[in-house]
């Protein structure tokens, strides 16, 4: 059940956030508020799947 409420919490701060971010930077004609948070968003996940696997490794290490 947490999970579900992880994941709305997520994608309404998400919603937000790209929006805030449209209403700042979009021009006419490039939706440039979009492609930053399209961006921001994948380098975040990258990061924390990038630290999740590293202590990943680290737990199996120490199991061997």
């Amino acid at each position: 059940m947490m999970g579900w409420i992880a994941v709305a919490v997520g994608g309404a701060l998400g919603s937000l956030f790209r929006y805030g971010l449209s209403l700042l930077a979009n021009q006419p004609g490039l939706p440039l508020g979009t492609w930053l948070a399209n961006v921001l968003g994948s380098f975040l996940s990258g990061e924390k799947k990038k630290e999740s696997s590293h202590q990943s490794c680290i737990y199996y290490l120490q199991l061997a």
